[in-house]
């Protein structure tokens, strides 16, 4: 009853607009001694993502994903660096956004990627397991091949060691 889809749209807009309006390299600057590590740690890299993408230049599309206790909005947005990313902002059972235990706001970017990028990570991956796998059959092999020598090997030491028993007198 609290996921009006408008709403939560409106909502996540708000929310980005004031992200990538915010300065946090000035709020690092002025209350870093009064941050713990967790979130200084996370004001660097909202102030490093945010250089990275420059500013929201438009919205795509808005996806959601409902569940009964939370509900998930993903908007995919053009940057002002040219890059399309995926801010996803997940909402609690009140229509509130989420926080975790230090008050941080649960949302992330993911870099938009398209299905040829997708299809072309998958092929390297699929390349390089089959390559990792032929390696150690081959390497299985010459390691099988090499039991004979070691027989041979063997055989020698026992001859070696079974020395003749001194005659009895």
């Amino acid at each position: 009853e609290n996921f009006d889809k408008k709403t939560l749209e409106q909502q996540t807009d708000s929310f980005l607009n004031n992200w990538f309006s915010f300065d946090f390299d000035s709020t690092i600057a002025t209350y870093k001694d009064q941050m713990d590590e967790t979130t200084l740690a996370q004001y660097k890299l909202y102030a490093k993502q945010k250089k990275q993408y420059k500013g929201l230049k438009k919205k795509i599309k808005t996806e959601y994903t409902i569940t009964t206790d939370s509900a998930t909005v993903t908007e995919t947005i053009l940057c002002e660096s040219g890059d399309k990313l995926l801010a996803s902002l997940t909402f609690d059972k009140d229509g509130q956004i989420q926080t975790d235990d230090s008050g941080n706001y649960s949302f992330k970017f993911d870099e938009y990627k398209t299905l040829g990028q997708k299809m072309q990570k998958a092929g390297l991956n699929t390349i390089m397991s089959m390559s990792i796998v032929f390696l150690v059959l081959i390497f299985i092999s010459i390691l099988i091949s090499c039991f004979k020598f070691i027989s041979v090997f063997e055989n020698k030491m026992k001859a070696k060691n079974a020395a003749p028993a001194p005659a009895a007198a």
